[in-house]
């Protein structure tokens, strides 16, 4: 396996990722996995290697990076209201900036398997049926963003 600690540039800053992936036979599929509240840690870098192990590059991105490089998450109540404070600087809008980022950077690496106007039709499928599952029996906008139009301006 091939390993990277790799910082991806964004809009917002440098986010460190883990990049993880065979070593012959390329080029692979990519999956991109994101971490759960308590953050990227080790037990994620392990669950991303096994997965890669399968015939995937895999990065695993830490979207806490716009207020740490580094979340260490306590199983303490101290520690779960730390991390309960980390989720609210995040949001559907952030992580959708995030992944094009990551997009940006997949598409540049000669290991991942590229596809015509797959990072577009992605992008957009995902983030309809994200808005579709949880924001439309509520309401169209999440903090004043229409996904809609925004992410069918953003793909033409």
């Amino acid at each position: 396996m091939i390993e990277h600690h790799l910082d991806i540039q964004t809009q917002d800053g440098l986010m460190n990722t883990f990049v993880t992936h065979p070593e012959e036979n390329g080029p692979f599929p990519v999956v991109l996995f994101y971490m759960d509240a308590p953050g990227k840690r080790e037990e994620l870098h392990d669950m991303a290697r096994r997965i890669a192990t399968t015939g995937y590059v895999v990065v695993l991105p830490n979207l806490y990076y716009r207020k740490t490089k580094e979340f260490v998450w306590a199983r303490t109540d101290a520690g779960m209201k730390a991390m309960f404070e980390m989720t609210k600087h995040l949001s559907l809008e952030l992580i959708m900036q995030d992944t094009a980022a990551l997009l940006d950077f997949v598409d540049g690496i000669r290991c991942c398997q590229q596809r015509p106007s797959w990072r577009r039709r992605l992008l957009h499928e995902r983030a309809l049926r994200v808005q579709s599952r949880w924001l439309l029996p509520r309401t169209n906008r999440l903090r004043g963003l229409d996904l809609r139009r925004e992410l069918t301006h953003q793909t033409r």
